[in-house]
């Protein structure tokens, strides 16, 4: 059951070329409820696909809420972004039409 959990951090990454991408998602997140923390350049600029990362098993449904504001993102249990302190990260691909 998608959760918004305003207690865990959100980084968001923008992995296309489009300018400005990762803080119009990180504006859209914290309008809905979320605590968005870094907003950057993913190391890739051309993802097709939105993920929506979370390292702790306990965090799935927060990330599943975290998706649901955002058409088109899947969610995906990953330990690679444990160490930018963020709960839940999310890296923004070209199918996002927001």
């Amino acid at each position: 059951m998608p959760t918004v959990d305003p207690s865990l951090s959100v980084n968001v990454l923008n992995g296309t070329t489009r300018e400005g991408l990762a803080g119009q998602v990180g504006d859209k997140l914290t309008a809905a409820g979320w605590k968005v923390g870094a907003t950057a350049n993913a190391d890739k600029s051309d993802l097709a696909s939105t993920i929506v990362y979370y390292g702790d098993p306990k965090n799935q449904a927060a990330a599943l809420g975290v998706a649901q504001s955002l058409p088109g993102a899947t969610v995906q249990q990953s330990t690679a972004f444990s160490d930018t302190g963020a709960d839940i990260t999310v890296v923004v691909g070209a199918n996002y039409q927001g």
